[in-house]
């Protein structure tokens, strides 16, 4: 075996049939989260008694995957401590409520940002009106 092959490849170039038993195993643990997935996931929305939006089920899924990462990590002993705030925070806002993440500009908010609205005073100090927004790049 060359060094140009490396430690995963057989002189002849095809590979090395324990990392082929990896993969296999990836693919087993990929489908099992799949279906742990979509079952916290089903639940969740099921909680709604709604019709989910995209948002929801978007949600809903990224609630599933942390859960099952963090399961997975727990399973090998590694360190998990983003994945557990990532979920805490993701189920701190009870999942039937719709949250406004940006929310209106409050004053005194340290908020650098603001979205204007028909009527507002542009930076020159002209009016928006419909068909114009003012530009801040300036």
């Amino acid at each position: 075996m060359s060094a140009k092959d490396g430690p995963r490849k057989i002189r002849d170039g095809r590979a090395d049939p324990r990392s082929a038993k990896g993969v296999e195993r990836r693919r087993e643990l990929g489908a099992q989260d799949a279906i742990e997935v979509k079952r916290i996931a089903d639940g969740l929305l099921m909680t709604l008694h709604r019709e989910p939006t995209i948002a929801d089920e978007l949600r809903a899924e990224l609630i599933g995957r942390t859960a099952c990462k963090i399961r997975r990590l727990a399973e090998v002993r590694r360190e998990n401590l983003q994945e557990r705030q990532l979920l805490e925070s993701l189920l701190r806002v009870p999942f039937n409520v719709t949250a406004n993440i940006i929310g209106p500009k409050v004053e005194g908010s340290g908020q650098t940002y603001f979205v204007a609205e028909k009527g507002d005073a542009a930076c020159d100090g002209a009016t928006v009106t419909d068909d114009e927004v003012p530009n801040n790049a300036g």
